[in-house]
């Protein structure tokens, strides 16, 4: 075999030629792709597009399996290779591929904690609309008095109070629907929650409320 250089006029020049690369070269980096990996080689329409809001890490396109069916899911990157399973970083860290409501979902589960409210009409609706099944679950939830600040530090049980002051007509009891009813309101007032802390603490406040809820409750 023989390589004989310049022979005919090239398609390209060379010129243009290292101007892709280098372009090419830089959107790698972005993306976090090493080159000639052929792990990244195939590469998918959300490929560096999808950024975790938590650390600004670009998402990767992983296979899970569930039984004997395999979906997609796109995965926060930094979570996979250094947080693993440390709940107070990355909340995006699994998002579904397609999931089609007539051929992959059979039942719907709600906590019991949003019946007769605006979930159970729309959860109504959607099960109606697809054949689903709307299954119940117990309720998710813990009497204030036994939220302590051992766990997920002192301002959970602060937080709980306030929130069950707010929306929960002082019962002493905190569950999912109560809970879920903080984030877009400290998101859109954020002035109301300050002697919580700031907006970005707040909404972490919420995250470890919620594990201690889904924890002891």
């Amino acid at each position: 075999m023989y390589l004989v250089e310049n022979h005919h006029e090239a398609i390209i020049s060379h010129e243009d030629f290292e101007a892709v690369e280098a372009i090419l070269n830089q959107r790698a980096k972005e993306k976090g792709i090493e080159k000639r990996n052929s792990k990244y080689l195939n590469r998918y329409s959300f490929s560096g597009k999808i950024i975790c809001s938590e650390c600004g890490s670009t998402f990767k396109r992983r296979i899970h399996s569930s039984g004997r069916r395999k979906y997609i899911a796109w995965c926060c990157s930094k979570h996979i290779s250094q947080i693993g399973r440390n709940l107070d970083y990355c909340i995006e860290t699994h998002i579904h591929g397609d999931v089609h409501l007539l051929d992959d979902v059979d039942s719907f589960y709600m906590d019991e904690s949003y019946q007769k409210t605006t979930f159970e009409e729309k959860a109504n609706e959607l099960c109606h609309r697809y054949g689903i099944k709307l299954k119940w679950i117990p309720k998710r939830q813990i009497k204030l008095e036994e939220i302590g600040d051992l766990f997920r530090g002192p301002m959970i049980p602060l937080l709980a109070k306030k929130i069950d002051t707010i929306w929960g007509n002082n019962q002493g009891v905190m569950n999912a629907a109560l809970l879920g009813k903080a984030p877009q309101d400290s998101e859109h007032n954020p002035e109301k929650w300050n002697d919580i802390g700031s907006q970005s603490e707040v909404f972490q406040y919420i995250k470890q409320l919620w594990h201690t809820i889904g924890y002891f409750g």
